[in-house]
């Protein structure tokens, strides 16, 4: 488990991003550890963090995180340690930063250490604890150390497919999530596929609502029973 140590964030050249409003530019692309392609684009005048199949940050991504987050009406007492596994490009700590100030105090785990390296050059790092590591890795970590987060947000993707958590990994979430903690679990996910995680997670002791947003993503809305 590797932190990340911040670096001065680039900025795309004012005239690309005037152009940008006619069609998408690129300004980096690299392959992913992961075997993925990588593309830094701004569009909009807006930087965005793509794959060949899907948007990873700071597009539609930003809109499904900020919708899939207001539906879990977060008041900043649900903010006291939040814990991003798959931060990407860090849409959900800008959003939560935003909203609620930057003294929340977030944790962001990355396996890719290419999109680690993207997201420090052009994204959002800022005032977040960055660690390079397996999720579920560090799931397992966590509960050994008895860590608890009153907020967990799942976005763990290979281009469009979601990670889909075992039995026992959504017994470990339940286990590192505060009494009156939330979590959102964002997915691409099939009906069925979706059913199963929504079933292993009550079956872990968390009550679940199936959220969808557009037409790709689906989402689980997640809190501890009471």
């Amino acid at each position: 488990m590797m932190p990340v140590a911040p670096k001065d964030i680039k900025k795309a050249p004012f005239w690309k991003r005037v152009l940008s409003y006619a069609w998408p530019l690129v300004l980096e692309r690299r392959k992913g550890e992961l075997g993925h392609e990588l593309e830094v684009l701004v569009y909009h005048g807006k930087l965005h963090l793509d794959t060949r199949e899907v948007n990873y940050s700071f597009g539609d991504l930003y809109a499904v995180m900020k919708a899939g987050l207001n539906k879990l009406k977060l008041n900043p007492s649900d903010l006291e340690s939040v814990l991003i596994l798959g931060y990407g490009g860090g849409s959900a700590a800008q959003i939560l930063h935003e909203k609620f100030g930057t003294d929340t105090a977030i944790i962001g785990v990355e396996k890719d250490a290419v999109v680690m390296e993207l997201c420090q050059r052009w994204f959002y790092p800022h005032g977040v604890k960055l660690l390079q590591a397996d999720a579920a890795e560090y799931l397992e970590r966590a509960v050994a150390q008895q860590w608890s987060y009153s907020l967990i947000i799942s976005d763990v993707f290979v281009d469009a497919q979601s990670l889909a958590w075992t039995e026992e990994q959504w017994g470990q979430l339940a286990k590192i999530l505060a009494p009156e903690g939330r979590m959102l679990f964002n997915s691409m996910m099939g009906e069925k596929e979706l059913n199963e995680q929504k079933r292993l997670a009550e079956q872990a002791g968390l009550d679940a609502q199936i959220y969808k947003h557009g037409e790709r993503n689906r989402l689980l809305l997640l809190r501890q029973k009471n």
